[in-house]
């Protein structure tokens, strides 16, 4: 289960209207980069089909559908998302059981060694 708390999801609530996509899901995922290693890849998904090659994990959380990959699911299960602003500005925030390390300035992270 993936977890958005009800600000973010007022701000992806905005973000879908600005970009004429009401109707899309949140696509979360994870890929290579950062100082820790990963980075979180958040994306508005028109059509988040499933496809042969490529199986798909789908959750609702607080009026928001959101998909995720299932090769990128086990590093994300359970994992609650947050919106917040502050002197550099908003962002969204990550709470993951399955991260150890995390770089100074939050954007990447690094999963436990036994996930």
């Amino acid at each position: 289960m993936i977890e958005i708390s009800q600000v973010a999801a007022e701000e992806i609530i905005r973000i879908k209207s600005t970009k004429k996509q009401p109707d899309s899901k949140l696509k979360v995922g994870i890929e290579e980069g950062g100082c820790s290693g990963l980075i979180y890849r958040l994306s508005l998904d028109a059509e988040a089909l499933e496809s042969e090659d490529q199986k798909k994990f789908e959750f609702e959380s607080n009026g928001i559908k959101v998909v995720v990959n299932a090769s990128d699911y086990p590093s994300l299960k359970g994992i609650k998302i947050d919106y917040a602003e502050d002197l550099m500005g908003g962002g969204f925030r990550f709470d993951n059981p399955h991260s150890q390390n995390s770089c100074s300035c939050g954007n990447s992270f690094e999963i436990k060694k036994s996930d």
